[in-house]
């Protein structure tokens, strides 16, 4: 049996993450389930949670938990509010404490971040943020987090002013298999000279986008286009549209340091596109950020939140 000091939750959408920690940052269990946010109610978490961790507790003793994630949402385990930006992560995150049936773990959730104009929400993020600082505390610029929903996230010594989420992965998802697009699309594969064609045309002409949709259509149609090309068309609209957004976002952008989080096909797609642009985009391996993150709002934010309460019970 492991006897872990405390117990970090990455609770997503679909998924369901846990670890079994020690105090100096080891793992000493895992275990992983799919009954992530949008299965469940918010009476079913703490079920969910004792059904992988139980073989970790002691009757008789409490173990702190630390949870990011959806299970923070509104429809969530207990909603924990966004903070507003700016913020100093993870120094400033406020957790927010779950009331739980079994007396053998003490709930803690990681809250959120809000960003009032333009209006924006992130929240898992800021976790992987953390956990990124941990490791790089004075870096300033602004990191890319590709995905479904895109985040460009502009820090600054530690502290994030400002970010933007592109909806540019669930456009090509809704695109590729809900449209028309779909039958010149499917079966497609990325092609980088299709990409790098389509791509340079986007974003000199953005507004032209919904009419270069249609052509994806016809010229399957007409000039048996393979899909190849469509499906990497379509992606490079996609992206060429984000980055030119991103250009009036956080300009001027070619003064800024840009780094993308990810290890996978889509961070060096974002990586060839703002290459492309002229910019020169370095990465970082997106592995464990969530982990790193935890552990980190565990050492500046918990640990501390604790110690300032044992400190007034004795004075």
């Amino acid at each position: 049996m492991i006897n872990p000091d405390w117990i970090a939750v990455d609770w997503g959408t679909s998924q369901l993450r846990v670890w079994g920690m020690s105090a100096d940052n080891q793992v000493l269990a895992k275990a992983d389930s799919d009954r992530g946010m949008s299965k469940l109610t918010s009476k079913q978490y703490e079920s969910t949670l004792l059904d992988l961790i139980e073989g970790w507790l002691v009757d008789g003793e409490t173990i702190p938990v630390l949870v990011c994630g959806m299970a923070g949402s509104r429809e969530g385990w207990r909603q924990a509010d966004y903070m507003p930006t700016p913020v100093k992560l993870p120094q400033q995150l406020s957790l927010v404490q779950v009331k739980t049936a079994d007396p053998r773990i003490a709930v803690q959730i990681v809250p959120g971040i809000m960003q009032e104009q333009p209006a924006d929400v992130m929240r898992g993020e800021e976790t992987q943020m953390s956990g990124f600082l941990s490791e790089n505390p004075d870096f300033s610029g602004i990191l890319v987090l590709p995905g479904t929903h895109t985040k460009w996230v502009e820090l600054e010594q530690g502290t994030l002013k400002r970010f933007s989420t592109v909806m540019t992965g669930e456009l090509f998802a809704t695109i590729s298999h809900h449209s028309i697009i779909r039958f010149a699309v499917e079966g497609g594969e990325l092609s980088l000279d299709a990409f790098d064609e389509t791509f340079n045309t986007a974003l000199k002409h953005p507004g032209g986008f919904s009419e270069r949709l249609f052509s994806l259509r016809a010229n399957t149609l007409l000039n048996n286009q393979p899909a190849d090309t469509s499906f990497s068309s379509l992606s490079a609209e996609l992206i060429a549209l984000e980055i030119n957004a991103a250009e009036h976002r956080f300009a001027p952008l070619q003064e800024k340091q840009l780094l993308i989080i990810g290890n996978d096909h889509l961070a060096e797609l974002y990586q060839h596109a703002l290459k492309l642009c002229g910019y020169k985009a370095t990465s970082s391996s997106g592995e464990d950020l969530v982990l790193a993150g935890l552990h980190s709002v565990y050492q500046q934010v918990y640990q501390q939140m604790h110690s300032c309460e044992t400190e007034e019970a004795l004075s």
